[in-house]
């Protein structure tokens, strides 16, 4: 970061967090170095993630809400590093923190898409199998999708997934996870993928609005991701640009998952105000509110009005709708692996988390509403870490 002329990346970030929520107090995490490219991706030669995570683990005092605008390909991460990362994203979720990764910008295809040979491309060899972002796809952390205004296929206007082909100039990440089982590590989801997933002459599959890709270009036993969206484009951010400044539309997940942290972090002020826990893991909480048979533990918290459930859309090419692929996910009704479980209903969430039926023990009733810009205080605490730099 230059303080004459920023970075966009890290500025959108906290622009998004400090604009929704003003009063809470927001730290910004860094941590240099990047893998190089033109060495094999090893242990020694990764991104910073492991810095990041062993410095969180030995705060005493951690951020409780982190929002991470960078990702990885699964397969680009070794194993015995990323096994030590998912340690340490379980034991930030045991002590009350929240993690949100962004899902990524570029579709199924992946920046192995976008940044790879035109012919490979052309002949569809960037798109078989789908890639698959890293950390977004952990079954530990909660992933952020993107959404854009769009025309739905009534010919309205309406919220429809990211997607550079149709006038966003990213689209949205996700799918299906390569390396975690969904009925061992994220059962919380498993109903909602197996309902995606099911054949349409099962029973109780979803209507005919959406066609699923072939069979080998994904699992389909993986966890899948993302678990929820929020807008992800048009964000007018002030940044300077060759040493002047103005403000400039942004977008991308980058955008959209500062925004969920930023209510995260204001859910949290009020629970924290009334002597409750922080919100911690979201994951089962979130699916367990959009499930209608009630949560694994047998439990029902159902909340038809917590998601805006967004059915249009695809994430088929990368950012910049410079390439396709053949095949991409589409979004259906309820989860799915473009948009998750929707975007967030403010006031719903906010009546079923910030103190509301199943909240964790406390001694105060819940708020109407979420309180207004400018009058929280300063007990929960959000982190962004932003580790990408745009060119």
């Amino acid at each position: 970061q230059n303080p004459s002329d920023p970075g966009s990346e890290g500025t959108l970030d906290l622009q998004m967090l400090l604009g929704m929520a003003p009063g809470v107090h927001t730290e910004f995490w860094s941590f240099g170095g990047r893998r190089d490219q033109n060495l094999p991706a090893s242990s020694v030669n990764q991104e910073p993630f492991l810095d990041y995570f062993v410095a969180l683990a030995s705060h005493e005092d951690p951020p409780l809400v982190h929002s991470v605008s960078y990702d990885d390909l699964d397969l680009d991460v070794p194993a015995a590093y990323r096994e030590r990362l998912d340690l340490e994203f379980a034991k930030a979720g045991a002590r009350g923190i929240s993690l949100l990764f962004a899902a990524g910008d570029d579709g199924v295809g992946g920046e192995t898409l976008r940044n790879g040979e035109a012919a490979a491309a052309e002949n569809g060899r960037l798109c078989r199998p789908f890639r698959v972002g890293w950390p977004a796809s952990s079954p530990y952390v909660t992933s952020v999708g993107g959404t854009a205004f769009g025309v739905a296929a009534g010919g309205e206007i309406g919220e429809v997934a990211a997607h550079s082909a149709t006038g966003s100039m990213v689209t949205t990440s996700g799918g299906f996870s390569t390396l975690y089982e969904r009925e061992d590590l994220a059962p919380w989801q498993a109903r909602h993928c197996e309902h995606y997933l099911a054949p349409a002459s099962a029973p109780g599959a979803p209507p005919l609005d959406r066609v699923l890709p072939p069979q080998e270009l994904f699992s389909h036993s993986g966890r899948g991701y993302p678990d929820l969206s929020a807008m992800a484009t048009n964000y007018h951010t002030v940044y300077g640009v060759r040493g002047g400044q103005g403000s400039y539309p942004m977008g991308g997940t980058s955008a959209s998952t500062p925004v969920v942290a930023a209510f995260v972090s204001m859910l949290n002020e009020e629970r924290l105000a009334k002597g409750l826990a922080p919100l911690g893991f979201l994951n089962p909480q979130l699916y367990a509110l959009a499930d209608p048979s009630g949560s694994p533990s047998g439990t029902s918290s159902f909340c038809p009005d917590c998601f805006v459930d967004v059915t249009e859309g695809s994430n088929a090419c990368s950012a910049f709708g410079d390439r396709c692929c053949e095949w991409g996910f589409e979004a259906s009704r309820g989860w799915d692996p473009v948009t998750g479980l929707g975007t967030p209903n403010v006031q719903a969430l906010w009546r079923e988390l910030a103190g509301g039926p199943g909240a964790r023990p406390g001694p105060s009733a819940p708020s109407e509403g979420p309180p207004p810009a400018g009058q929280l205080a300063l007990r929960a605490v959000a982190a962004m870490a932003a580790i990408a730099v745009v060119a």
